[in-house]
């Protein structure tokens, strides 16, 4: 990604427990980012979110995310999960369950994103949450 451009990313969120996960105008839950540095110092702590809506059990939505890369050049991490808003993360940023190495540069030609097993550590963090 270009410092200070935005992306929109596209996350399936699937409810893996017996509970109703109720949506944003109840719960406040939302799908949110935030971005460190290599040594996992936050380099910004609130960036995008997309609320989430009512997820009955064994259902899945699919979410736009749209992030917006840091004003550094070197890699960053992209730590997407969910959010209580305006109570608490799900989990704390450094433990994260969902991180990708992404390239950031000033040109407009790099390497977009490593990724990370996003699909696999959305499962993790479902299971963990709302156990089933």
């Amino acid at each position: 990604m270009i410092t200070g451009t935005q992306k929109e990313i596209l996350i399936t969120l699937r409810n893996r427990s017996s509970i109703h996960l109720p949506g944003w105008d109840k719960s406040g839950l939302a799908l949110a980012n935030l971005w460190q540095n290599k040594e996992g110092e936050i380099i910004t702590w609130k960036d995008g979110r997309s609320r989430v809506p009512d997820l009955p059990p064994g259902k899945e939505t699919r979410l736009r995310l749209r992030v917006t890369a840091p004003s550094l050049c070197n890699n960053a991490w992209l730590l997407v999960t969910l959010v209580e808003e305006g109570n608490t993360y799900i989990y704390l940023p450094q433990d994260a369950p969902v991180r990708s190495l992404i390239r950031i540069s000033n040109q407009t030609n790099t390497l977009e994103a490593l990724r990370c097993g996003m699909k696999r550590s959305w499962k993790r963090m479902m299971d963990a949450c709302w156990p089933g």
